[in-house]
C-alpha cells in the first residue's frame, strides 16, 4: 500500500552558495545527509540542493524575491510545503550569507519554518539575520543569528 494522498517525506532546501563547485556541494550533501539521518529515526527525506531547484523553478517565477519566496513558504498542488525546513552550510564562527539566502531566511522565519545553519557535524536553529552591510565593490551581506544552547 502507498502512502495515504498528501502524505510525503519531508523536503529540505540547502541553501548553499552559487559560486560552490561539485567537491563542495558533495561535502555539503553529505554533512546535511548525515545530520538528517540522525534524527530521522529511518524515516525517509528528501534534500533538495538550491542550485536544482534554482535551475527547475526560477525562470517561471521571473525574480529573486518570488523565488525566495516560493522556497520558504511556497505550496504544492496538494497544498503541502515546498520545503519543511531550509539547512545552510555554515562555520562554527557564525554565518554569514548573501542577499538571496538573505531573502530565503526572512520569509522562512516571518512563516515559522525550521531554518538550521551546520558546521562539522552539529547544528543550531538560525532565529533571526540581520544586515552586516556592504563595501564598495562587495556584495551585501547578512549574518545568521543562532539560538544559543538553553534558550
Amino acid at each position: 500500500m502507498g502512502k495515504p494522498a498528501g502524505r510525503r517525506a519531508p523536503r529540505f532546501f540547502l541553501a548553499h552558495p552559487k559560486s560552490w563547485g561539485v567537491s563542495e556541494l558533495e561535502k555539503a550533501v553529505r554533512e546535511a545527509g548525515a545530520l538528517l539521518e540522525s534524527v530521522a529515526q529511518g524515516k525517509a527525506f528528501v534534500l533538495i540542493l538550491g542550485r536544482s531547484y534554482f535551475e527547475q523553478r526560477f525562470k517561471a517565477l521571473g525574480s529573486w524575491p518570488a523565488w525566495a519566496l516560493e522556497v520558504a513558504q511556497g505550496t504544492d498542488s496538494l497544498g503541502n510545503q515546498i520545503f519543511d525546513g531550509i539547512l545552510i552550510p555554515g562555520s562554527q564562527g557564525g554565518g554569514v550569507v548573501g542577499h538571496a539566502t538573505a531573502a530565503i531566511v526572512k520569509n522562512a522565519i516571518a512563516a515559522r519554518k525550521p531554518v538550521w545553519e551546520y558546521w562539522d557535524g552539529t547544528w543550531a536553529q538560525v532565529v533571526d539575520i540581520e544586515f552586516l552591510g556592504s563595501e564598495a565593490g562587495m556584495l551585501d551581506s547578512w549574518g545568521l543569528v543562532r539560538r544559543e544552547k538553553g534558550e
